[in-house]
């Protein structure tokens, strides 16, 4: 009775391809998250200064 229920519908996906989705999206934020903390580095030493003795 629950093996009726439980599986309606399209079959289980195989786990090479949720796999290699997983890895992809894991790639893909670490290195948005490498570029964004590289690019806000550079732009934060561009725009500051160095202070002056008056």
């Amino acid at each position: 009775m629950f093996e009726t229920t439980l599986h309606l519908g399209t079959e289980h996906p195989p786990l090479l391809r949720i796999a290699a989705s997983v890895l992809l999206a894991f790639g893909a934020g670490a290195g948005l998250g490498l570029y964004a903390r590289l690019t806000s580095t550079a732009e934060s030493a561009e725009t500051v200064s160095e202070p002056t003795e008056q």
